[in-house]
């Protein structure tokens, strides 16, 4: 893989578990009733703040892949015919919408009252951010690349990414000051989503990426490293068994707290997400002129 897309491998992946922090948190707070953790102020400053810092970094990222990086705000003329010049504008109202979140939060301004259509327009956002993300990448003469596989990758790391950075929060911001039976009903539907989006994952990596061709090829077959094959299955497999157990063991022992293991699982899963996101651009294929 060229050593520039390398930036391109994190902006990607920290702009999508951005748009899963907030988007499954506003789910969360539309679904899970009666919770005194998720009705509270602390653990919603916690996740816009964690996306704001995700965002703006990524954003930083993001110019270093950029020949000239002052030159960028001229794409967004080009809103009309170029996919590019839309993730521009898209990622810039996305930042707006959780930087309005985070000041709601944070400091009431605007008000609270208003912060549930602020929070679900930046959720909005994100998804279209994450669908205009996987549409630059589907060009008809990378084939590879031009495939529903595209899309579905990218939102599955959007939701695992999300929910398990979530998981994360959960435990960091509620693990001393509420009881387990408090947490559970936010931590259950949070590993339930991880759940799906590796079961999802799995299938889209062995049943539904399409296979290289090479009839009219312009450029030789890519070849990933096996290395980073084995990693990126390796990394997810063990991040997916450390969580698990870490759910049953935290279950049944309700007063005994062991977040360690939620971060080594969080560690695993964006391990396994930097490797398959690499693999993803070292598979440029290109056929025809």
């Amino acid at each position: 893989m060229n050593s520039n897309e390398w930036p391109l491998v994190f902006f990607t992946l920290l702009s999508q578990m951005t748009t899963g922090i907030i988007f499954i948190s506003l789910l969360l707070t539309l679904f899970v009733k009666n919770s005194e953790m998720l009705s509270g102020n602390d653990f919603r400053k916690g996740y816009f703040l964690v996306s704001l810092v995700l965002i703006v970094v990524a954003m930083g990222i993001s110019f270093f892949h950029l020949a000239s990086p002052l030159q960028s705000v001229y794409a967004l003329g080009n809103l009309g015919s170029s996919w590019l010049s839309r993730e521009i504008f898209v990622m810039s109202l996305f930042t707006f919408l959780i930087a309005v979140c985070c000041s709601s939060a944070w400091l009431g301004i605007p008000g609270l009252s208003g912060l549930r259509l602020w929070h679900a327009a930046a959720a909005l956002a994100g998804l279209i951010l994450v669908w205009i993300m996987a549409r630059i990448y589907m060009l008809p003469l990378s084939p590879v690349w031009d495939s529903p596989s595209t899309i579905t990758a990218f939102y599955i790391s959007t939701f695992l990414l999300g929910a398990m950075a979530l998981v994360v929060l959960t435990m960091f911001a509620g693990g001393k000051n509420f009881p387990v039976s408090e947490i559970k009903p936010l931590l259950w539907p949070l590993i339930a989503i991880v759940f799906l989006a590796v079961m999802v994952k799995l299938l889209n990596m062995f049943l539904f990426e399409p296979e290289i061709a090479v009839t009219g090829a312009g450029l030789p077959p890519p070849v990933p490293a096996f290395s980073w094959q084995v990693l990126h299955i390796l990394s997810l497999v063990m991040g997916f068994f450390v969580l698990i157990f870490w759910a049953n063991f935290q279950m049944q022992h309700t007063a005994i707290y062991r977040p360690q293991l939620v971060y080594i699982s969080f560690i695993f899963f964006f391990i396994s997400e930097i490797f398959g996101r690499a693999i993803f651009y070292a598979s440029y294929y290109r056929v025809g002129v």
